[in-house]
């Protein structure tokens, strides 16, 4: 049975638990390696939809970090359109 889970914040609303069928546990020695990887990936993605006009830009001169790091946690910062 599987025990660990994972919500997403949007607005301050959290969305449905999103349950771990397997993976590494906190405190594993790969967990970090794990995350630099799946980060790297995120990032790449994120800089191709600036690039192609998906996501804006969060300043129209200043480079504002899209993504904030701390720990395990990810913060994305993007402009919300209705399409």
């Amino acid at each position: 049975m599987c025990s660990a889970s994972t919500r997403v914040l949007l607005n301050g609303i959290p969305g449905p638990p999103i349950w771990h069928q397997g993976g590494l546990r906190q405190g594993n020695p790969l967990s970090p390696q794990l995350f630099v990887l799946a980060v790297d990936t995120l990032s790449q993605l994120m800089r191709r939809a600036h690039d192609n006009g998906i996501l804006q830009k969060l300043h129209p001169r200043r480079p504002i970090p899209a993504i904030s790091l701390y720990a395990d946690n990810v913060m994305l910062f993007c402009h919300a359109t209705e399409s």
